[in-house]
């Protein structure tokens, strides 16, 4: 059971690698699905900063979870954080989609 909480976690940390590679760079490494759709460095710089409001607590969550099957109580506020963390994360993709779409119009015609 316990190498379910390390498959999470490298999944998790390799989330959290390309985020950092994006957030450097402004390239994604692969680009699929709605990656494709973010063009402009600034856009992908910002969802690749995404990923830290959702990847790190989802660590402290596997964590705490992974403990509690080992009987050690659960930390109160730890559902709480991830969910803030996820809401973030989804908000901060949304701006970098919105920033992207701003950039990509053309401009009206006079």
């Amino acid at each position: 059971m316990a190498v379910l909480f390390y498959v999470i976690d490298g999944l998790v940390l390799l989330v959290l690698v390309q985020g950092l590679y994006a957030l450097i760079t402004g390239r994604f490494v692969p680009g699929l699905g709605r990656l494709r759709q973010l063009s402009s460095p600034t856009a992908i710089r910002l969802y690749g900063f995404s990923a830290a409001p959702f990847c790190l607590p989802a660590l402290w969550l596997n964590q705490v979870l992974e403990a509690g099957l080992r009987g050690q109580p659960a930390s109160p506020v730890s559902g709480v954080v991830f969910f803030a963390g996820l809401v973030v994360s989804a908000c901060l993709q949304w701006w970098a989609l919105r920033l992207d779409r701003r950039r990509s119009e053309p401009a009206p015609l006079p």
